[in-house]
């Protein structure tokens, strides 16, 4: 076979050896050179951020570079303090702060279901004077026979000639010696030395200023046209055993 050959001719030969010239010879050097920065770029400081807290003193700067969480609630508002029930609020100066009871409850039906329980008498317990007269003035008004337990301040009392009767004028609690007044009898003590003992802590001057607690009955006395209470019992009483019956009917 044959040998293939290569022609080049000679103007193909010396274009070959130019470029190879050019290609051993040294670069050239472009005209603008871009030197990159060997500087360091900034560390970042990282500093812990700072809460605040309620009380605890704080910086301007400090305020201003970290935002001031928004505080709870319960620091925004104000809350009011509360009470158990059986416990009674006081003032600046110590004293009870008067309160009202709640609505009465319903009475029960005719025919109830729990054995005894009947709606032919019911129970009004009351922690001022008002509250007593309204409860008797809706009874009679709607004839119904109530039984009212009553806490309030003694502001008079006597004996009569006979001993055998005693008269209370009791006041609102929380009102001293300020009207409304209630009139009150009781003449049940007879034949207990107890009931006895109870009443007798509460006349005169040593009962003057007093609180009771009396249950009994309030009618309207046709002839003198005002409210009088007959006792059925009656003994002094304090601010706890205020509380104390606050806290059942209050719950």
């Amino acid at each position: 076979m044959a040998e293939e050959e290569n022609y080049l001719s000679d103007g193909d030969e010396q274009d070959l050896l130019t470029l190879v010239d050019g290609m051993t010879s040294s670069p050239q050097k472009p005209s603008t050179i871009v030197t990159p920065s060997h500087s360091s770029p900034p560390k970042l400081q990282w500093n812990p951020p700072t809460f605040y807290k309620p009380g605890q003193p704080f910086s301007s700067s400090t305020m201003a570079a970290v935002p001031m969480p928004t505080p709870p609630k319960s620091y925004s508002k104000p809350m009011l303090p509360t009470y158990p029930p059986h416990v009674l609020a006081v003032d600046g100066k110590g004293n009870p702060v008067p309160f009202a009871r709640p609505a009465f409850p319903d009475p029960v039906r005719d025919r109830s279901p729990i054995l005894g329980l009947s709606r032919s008498v019911a129970l009004r317990t009351c922690f001022r004077i008002g509250e007593a007269l309204n409860a008797a003035s809706s009874a009679f008004q709607n004839s119904i026979d109530i039984v009212i337990e009553l806490y309030a301040r003694i502001t008079y009392s006597k004996r009569d000639g006979n001993g055998l009767k005693r008269y209370f004028q009791f006041a609102d609690m929380f009102r001293g010696e300020l009207p409304p007044f209630l009139n009150g009898s009781y003449d049940v003590w007879k034949g207990s030395d107890l009931w006895e003992l109870d009443s007798s802590e509460l006349l005169g001057e040593n009962g003057k200023g007093q609180i009771a607690r009396a249950v009994g009955r309030i009618k309207r006395d046709e002839n003198t046209k005002t409210w009088k209470m007959t006792t059925l019992s009656i003994w002094k009483a304090n601010w706890d055993d205020v509380g104390y019956a606050k806290g059942v009917v209050c719950a």
